[in-house]
């Protein structure tokens, strides 16, 4: 069994951008892994392009029609058999060492589920997120790039965590939050992947349905936490307020534990204890 499933989903992407995302991949400096690559009914001929690659890691399957983001994200989930799953989308290239730095920070840190990485947009612009995520970082903001993370698949089984399909969009913020109810989730200050910018970007092309399943994840993140309306009324203001959020996260965490029967709060000190809630 590989140590390492690199998981593409593929929709009408430009041909030439698959051959480099694709040729990315195997040029990695880490070779212990499968390559699944899921087309999900596109109309162009992306078959014939993944199909010129002669390498044995490549494993090709197609859906019967197109069926959307997070099923066929939940699809590659499903046909992995590693223990650690690198996310890769088809139209980025990643850097030679990204599997290998990320699989060396997986080994050595048992306790993270996520460990994501910075990334450079064709503009030229560097995108590095927080280094150590608390939850309240997660519910301001989705701060991991999906495009560049890998998953410890055990996380995941054990939770019975999948993208969810009510989610068409912002999928992957939804996963994030709620891996960060029981597990560490890393961003490494590493640039490992080039991101490319095209009209036909999911965050470009579906802007106003992005924001909608954004707001949606960040009320029931709330909801996780407190059943209080006029505490979850507050958290907003603060939360959505730049100038108090790096306060409020001094003052007020989250502890992760399976070794605790209750979530623990800290507000000022003070610790309160609130039965967990068990994934849905």
């Amino acid at each position: 069994m590989p140590r390492v499933s690199v998981l593409m989903p593929v929709y009408n992407t430009n041909e030439e951008f698959l051959k480099e995302a694709i040729q990315s991949i195997l040029n990695q400096t880490f070779g212990d892994f499968e390559f699944i690559i899921l087309d999900d009914g596109s109309k162009n001929d992306v078959e014939s392009v993944i199909k010129s690659f002669n390498d044995d890691r490549i494993k090709f399957y197609k859906n019967e029609k197109n069926m959307g983001i997070p099923y066929t994200r939940n699809r590659l989930l499903d046909l992995a058999n590693s223990e650690y799953l690198a996310y890769m989308d088809s139209d980025d290239t990643s850097y030679p060492n990204r599997l290998e730095i990320q699989v060396n920070f997986l080994d050595n840190n048992q306790d993270v589920a996520v460990v994501g990485a910075g990334l450079k947009i064709s503009n030229d612009e560097i995108y590095i997120n927080k280094y150590d995520l608390k939850y309240l970082d997660v519910v301001q903001r989705c701060c991991v790039h999906n495009n560049v993370v890998m998953i410890r698949k055990s996380i995941l089984d054990k939770y019975n965590i999948r993208y969810n399909e009510n989610y068409p969009s912002a999928e992957d913020y939804h996963l994030w939050s709620n891996i960060i109810k029981y597990s560490r989730i890393v961003n490494l200050p590493d640039i490992l992947i080039d991101y490319r910018i095209h009209t036909t970007n999911t965050t470009v092309s579906k802007k106003i349905l992005t924001q909608e399943c954004d707001f949606k994840v960040k009320e029931e993140m709330l909801d996780f936490l407190t059943d209080d309306d006029k505490l979850k009324q507050k958290l907003r203001r603060i939360l959505f307020d730049n100038k108090k959020v790096s306060f409020l996260q001094n003052i007020f965490s989250i502890q992760n534990s399976d070794h605790y029967k209750y979530k623990i709060v800290r507000i000022f000190g003070f610790k309160f204890y609130f039965i967990k809630k068990e994934y849905k």
